[in-house]
């Protein structure tokens, strides 16, 4: 078996990254914005190239701080081609909401993943809004064609699905009316939109991400004799239930210097192996809070003594693959006994085998099996890993780096 030992450095969040990006460009005209610990994924990039065809500008700093030359709310210019985000689902439901309120029309779309990935949650309540969106497939899926120039009103909206992107799509709009919408979800979701709007500055410092770091963290959990130390991490409450559900199995976690830095409260990381872990049980109401960790709390489960059990996750669904089908399927292909619910799945542990599985285009399920990797029997061969680089391109890098034998 392989441990983990050593400082890690965890790139910046992802969710914070894209919000920063598109209120430091429509922050007032001719402030400079300087996002420090960004995360250069190609998710992020994404969003920032989007920016830039809408007229915004950015320059280097350094290696992880960008510069925002802002444009203010009515200084966006009409794209001179459709907008492609690529991979990034949160790209295209965020920007949907900032472009529905120009005086300029749009057309928005991304790869196929994107183009299967469910768009009329966001178009519904905008509509409500005033807003004129066109989807290119039975009113649900990309590409989006926004037309400009409407006069968009306030609202009072209740999400059906705990979405923070369906939630910020209207934050952005509502900036864009005279009244104040109000937004109602069934469970709690991420909150870093509005942090950032209220702690909003020209220097702002991103956490560590805490879905990044999930993968590390479950990674020394597992290897008996790992000993790891990662600075900076993000452990807003509403994303920091990966914590409380591996400490609940026995994982052996400590946070330490914690503080709050841009309205987002984060702390060091120390991890070190344990020699059992208990199975868990989780459903609907915390799923929001962990919902980009199922994957990596799956494999936990797999190194678990039992049967652990996720429900209310219908979600996954919906994300860059079928993740409930893809880890099912991959663990089975190892060795594992999971099986797939209508809304989760169920994973016994057991012992990882080896074998060929694949990340059907997934940055988190290729991630996953590479940590599988640390523990399993005989060889995993993982296709497509070039997925990776949509949330952390240097994730093998500092795998490589933090493993001893």
């Amino acid at each position: 078996m392989q441990n983990l030992r050593g400082i890690i450095h965890i790139p910046g969040d992802k969710s914070i990254t894209h919000r920063a990006l598109i209120f430091g460009a429509i922050a007032d005209a001719g402030r400079t914005i300087f996002l420090r610990n960004c995360l250069q994924s190609y998710d992020c990039l994404a969003t920032r190239d989007a920016l830039a065809a809408l007229g915004v500008s950015f320059s280097t700093e350094s290696a992880n701080t960008l510069v925002i030359h802002a444009v203010g709310i009515h200084g966006l210019q009409q794209p001179s081609d459709i907008i492609d985000v690529g991979n990034s689902g949160t790209t295209i439901r965020l920007l949907t909401g900032l472009l529905a309120a120009q005086r300029f029309s749009s057309s928005i779309t991304g790869d196929l993943s994107i183009q299967r990935r469910p768009m009329h949650r966001v178009i519904a309540p905008l509509r409500l809004m005033g807003a004129k969106i066109t989807a290119a497939r039975e009113d649900n899926f990309a590409p989006l064609n926004i037309e400009g120039g409407q006069t968009l009103h306030a609202i009072n909206y209740s999400l059906s699905v705990a979405s923070a992107q369906v939630k910020s799509a209207i934050t952005l709009a509502d900036i864009y009316t005279t009244g104040t919408s109000t937004v109602t979800t069934p469970y709690t979701c991420r909150d870093h939109t509005e942090i950032l709007l209220d702690n909003f500055s020209d220097d702002i410092v991103i956490p560590g991400d805490i879905s990044a770091a999930a993968f590390f963290i479950v990674a020394a959990t597992i290897t008996h004799q790992s000993d790891i130390f990662l600075p900076d991490i993000g452990i807003n409450p509403t994303r920091n239930a990966v914590l409380e559900v591996l400490q609940k199995m026995g994982a052996n976690i400590s946070l330490v210097n914690v503080k709050v830095v841009n309205g987002e409260l984060r702390a060091d990381i120390r991890v070190r192996g344990v020699n059992k872990l208990e199975p868990f049980t989780i459903d609907a109401e915390i799923i929001p809070r962990l919902i980009d960790e199922i994957p990596i709390l799956c494999l936990a489960a797999a190194c678990a003594d039992g049967v652990s059990i996720i429900r209310g996750a219908g979600e996954l669904r919906y994300k860059e693959s079928d993740r409930i089908k893809q880890i099912v399927a991959g663990l089975q292909q190892l060795g594992i006994n999971a099986k797939e619910l209508v809304d989760g799945l169920t994973v016994e542990g057991g012992i990882i085998q080896g074998g060929m599985v694949s990340s059907g285009g997934d940055h988190r399920i290729a991630m996953m099996f590479a940590i599988a990797r640390l523990v399993a029997k005989q060889e995993i061969i993982i296709q497509d890993m070039e997925c990776v680089d949509t949330s952390f391109p240097n994730f093998f890098t500092l795998l490589r780096e933090s493993t001893h034998v």
